[in-house]
């Protein structure tokens, strides 16, 4: 199985995001600088995802496309603006517990971002079921391929 490239926003417990994980390969990023202030239980080093400073062209475009989605307050631009960074890194899952910026799970705003950042958005509940779905698929995969050795 391939590493999941994780980001977590500060409105997430990463002791909790770090339990749903246990057992999988991941690579697992914080949004905001609260990495140095962490000690996680997994013995993996935190980092924070990096943001630029200033907004270039194609930020810009990213960002006027996903505040039309979500409004334009500070709050929305700064979601945008770590959205933006994970995708650059080309990350995999996206967890928040912000459903004022992110929308609950089947909303349009959801969906919209995802589309346009390519990746995942997920609640921390949503994240752990992820995870023990990607657990159980797992442990069935070996089963799966002694029954087509024989």
């Amino acid at each position: 199985m391939s590493q999941f490239k994780i980001t977590i926003d500060e409105s997430v417990p990463v002791d909790r995001a770090e339990e749903a994980l246990r057992g999988l390969p991941y690579e697992l990023v914080l949004t905001a600088d609260r990495a140095r202030l962490i000690q996680p239980r997994s013995g993996q080093a935190l980092h924070s995802l990096s943001v630029a400073r200033a907004i270039g062209a194609d930020e810009g475009k990213y960002l006027d496309a996903a505040l039309a989605v979500v409004g334009s307050d500070s709050r929305h631009r700064r979601a945008a603006r770590f959205l933006y960074a994970h995708s650059l890194e080309r990350r995999h899952v996206y967890v928040t517990s912000d459903l004022t910026v992110f929308g609950a799970g089947g909303d349009d705003r959801r969906r919209r971002l995802a589309a346009l950042f390519e990746t995942q958005i997920m609640t921390l509940e949503e994240f752990e079921q992820f995870c023990d779905e990607r657990r159980g698929a797992e442990r069935a995969r070996p089963e799966d391929s002694e029954g087509q050795a024989g």
